[in-house]
């Protein structure tokens, strides 16, 4: 209230002079170039589920590239950040590989990609299990 009591009245009358008078106040953003600096160090933390590394990734990119939204090189740019962040890489690379045209599509299969990897684990574990109980058992 006393930011907009200290503004003119020109400015308290008009809707838009004094929205962009409190956004030059209020607002805490910082340059496209330290979001992108972000981008290049984001990694997916453990306990972070595809869905949400992907909305941070996404807000990311929001402000690191403010101009380009809504285009196949935006779409790109945020497919090959949220790959980066993988933390297994094999994986991650294996997906880039099947060129996703868009988030959704490239969350999919890494969701898929680590179903069939943990399905293949549970496998082989259990036939090593079975083998060395038989071979407790001969």
């Amino acid at each position: 209230m006393t930011f907009v009591a200290s503004l003119s009245a020109e400015i308290r009358k008009d809707e838009l002079l004094l929205v962009r008078a409190l956004k030059e106040r209020f607002s805490h953003s910082a340059p496209a170039e330290t979001h992108r600096a972000n981008l290049s160090h984001i990694r997916r933390s453990s306990k972070e589920s595809l869905q949400e590394y992907a909305s941070r990734v996404r807000t990311l990119m929001s402000k690191a590239y403010p101009d380009i939204g809504n285009t196949s090189t935006y779409e790109q740019l945020l497919i090959q950040h949220f790959m980066n962040g993988i933390q297994d890489q094999t994986l991650a690379y294996e997906v880039l590989i099947r060129q996703s045209r868009t988030l959704n599509e490239a969350i999919d299969l890494v969701s898929w990609h680590k179903c069939c990897k943990e399905t293949t684990r549970k496998r082989a574990g259990l036939r090593h299990v079975r083998t060395d109980i038989e071979e407790e058992i001969i």
